[in-house]
């Protein structure tokens, strides 16, 4: 039976501008996304903060900037399996979106060896109508080793707090079985600037 209109892989992106009747203007962006949402590999938060992947609980501990390199023969399989028999779970790199064949790739290559991945854009700190950011999520559907996705990467240089809230909804509205994150320096000088977003 063919499906319905409603039922086939379709996104449409809506904003929503309402003004009362003393000027104040305030307006929304949303993406709706009809597609069947991928079984497995949900991740969630307990409400103690613990990550759990499918109801079970995972403490990520994992390699900042994971790629092909000398040490592992330009091969993100060796890579894979070199950090999984070091003992970690859990990998992250801004190398993943060259290509659509490489970001196959590397996920393919951590899946294969336990890996979950932090994943974002190659350009996370650049683009801010999320153009890139919903390419990026349709790529992730139905991967279940994808643990996060980075919203926003020097947040405060890059990012309002409404574009990162946006880009949270944009992630969830694609595939509601990730979590969402964000990234800026902190320290006492920081505190004030990053508020907005915490």
């Amino acid at each position: 039976k063919p499906k319905a209109p409603w039922e086939k892989d379709s996104l449409h992106r809506l904003r929503v501008i309402a003004e009362d009747s003393l000027g104040n203007r305030s307006e929304e962006e949303r993406l709706v996304f009809f597609a069947e949402q991928p079984e497995g590999g949900t991740v969630s938060l307990r409400d103690d903060g613990t990550v759990l992947v499918d109801g079970k609980p995972i403490f990520p501990i994992g390699l900042h900037r994971v790629k092909k390199c000398p040490a592992n023969g330009f091969s993100f399989e060796t890579a894979a399996k070199q950090v999984a028999e070091a003992g970690f779970n859990f990998v992250h790199t801004y190398e993943q979106w060259k290509s659509p064949e490489h970001t196959a790739e590397y996920l393919g290559a951590m899946e294969r060896h336990g890996l979950m991945v932090y994943s974002e854009t190659d350009d996370s700190h650049r683009t801010n109508d999320g153009a890139t950011l919903i390419d990026h999520i349709r790529a992730l559907r139905g991967r279940k080793s994808v643990l996060a996705v980075k919203i926003g990467d020097d947040t405060y240089d890059f990012f309002t707090p409404d574009v990162v809230r946006r880009n949270h909804f944009f992630v969830k509205a694609l595939d509601r079985n990730r979590l969402t994150s964000q990234a800026d320096a902190m320290g006492p000088s920081y505190a004030d600037r990053y508020a907005p977003y915490a």
